[in-house]
């Protein structure tokens, strides 16, 4: 496995390209930037090549690959001294790439691994069916090429931020998705290893520490303490709203109402506030407070017909009477 300062990222652009084409056919690109590689013959991969004057088979493939420590060497190998466009050396290069992956399924490298853990991340989170046992041995893989890098002296701050340009996905994002996956399906111990084979490489992240504050086994008041000591309320909504979650699961008042007071501010849409009244509505479901619940119902109620991408108004009327429920004072 090829050291991460030796590698570029342009494989992730293209699959970058790709999923942006998937969400919105109607983007401009050419054919050959946004197929999927992984279809093609590949005999068909290799007549391809012959259109830039290459000729190669499979033995000859292997055969230069020995002088290679890539598939961005091996693609720099064939266009260096060339007079090939910038395009057509890409259009090269995605050609090599496919055919490093099947041609050479041992030789691992920082890119062609990153590429093979994408492919399940974008399954993942499609919510598509995704080969659960693969995608764990590509993560055990990536840890280790993690460790490795670190012991020869590389700083595990730098090491994932410097990993994740190989990515089209955002990994640090599909981490925490994942590792909540684990945790609802009970798959603790698991959870627990990503944890730790993580955290030299994710220090003083909020979303990581989130994370831990759900697996550990601290009582609900020492992991609620954890929170506000590690400043985790912050100014993003998002992470806010999932903070909110995971304090419905501890049932405590003070705490839920000091982080709720400070999200409302960060609502900027309907959408945001229908999801602030119904972790609103959890928690007091939580408490078995039927009352302030079916207050909150109700308010929902009033706002089904409000489209989810309109604009929260400052003299919108639902935000006082939210704040009076949870006795929120401004």
């Amino acid at each position: 496995m090829t050291h991460i300062q030796n590698q570029i990222a342009r494989r992730a652009l293209y699959s970058l390209l790709r999923l942006n084409w998937l969400h919105d056919p109607s983007m401009s690109a050419e054919q050959w930037q946004i197929e999927d590689y992984s279809v093609i013959p590949t005999s068909t991969l290799f007549n391809r090549l012959t259109l830039f004057q290459i000729q190669l088979d499979a033995q000859a493939f292997h055969a230069y690959a020995e002088e290679c420590d890539s598939p961005e060497d091996f693609a720099d190998f064939l266009t260096d001294d060339r007079d090939y466009l910038p395009d057509q050396e890409d259009q090269i290069y995605l050609i090599v790439f496919e055919l490093w992956l099947r041609l050479l399924p041992e030789r691992v490298t920082l890119s062609t691994l990153c590429h093979q853990i994408d492919k399940e991340i974008t399954l993942f989170n499609q919510g598509d069916f995704y080969n659960a046992r693969n995608l764990q041995d590509l993560i055990s893989q990536l840890i280790q090429l993690l460790k490795n890098s670190m012991d020869e002296g590389i700083p595990p701050a730098k090491l994932l931020s410097s990993v994740s340009q190989y990515f089209a996905n955002d990994f640090s994002s599909f981490l925490y998705d994942y590792i909540s996956d684990q945790i609802d399906n009970e798959m603790l111990a698991y959870a627990n290893d990503l944890v730790e084979d993580f955290a030299p490489f994710l220090k003083n992240d909020r979303w990581f520490e989130l994370i831990k504050l759900r697996i550990n086994n601290q009582s609900p008041q020492k992991r609620i303490a954890q929170i506000f000591e590690s400043n985790l309320i912050s100014d993003d909504l998002e992470f806010n709203l999932e903070l909110l979650s995971l304090l419905v699961k501890f049932g405590d008042p003070a705490s839920f109402k000091k982080a709720l007071k400070a999200t409302i501010p960060l609502m900027r849409r309907e959408e945001d506030f229908q999801d602030l009244i119904q972790i609103g509505m959890d928690f007091y479901h939580r408490l078995d407070q039927e009352l302030q619940e079916a207050e909150l119902l109700n308010l929902l109620n009033q706002r089904k017909e409000i489209p989810l991408s309109r604009e929260i108004s400052p003299s919108d009327t639902g935000i006082p009477l939210f704040k009076k429920i949870f006795s929120i004072t401004s």
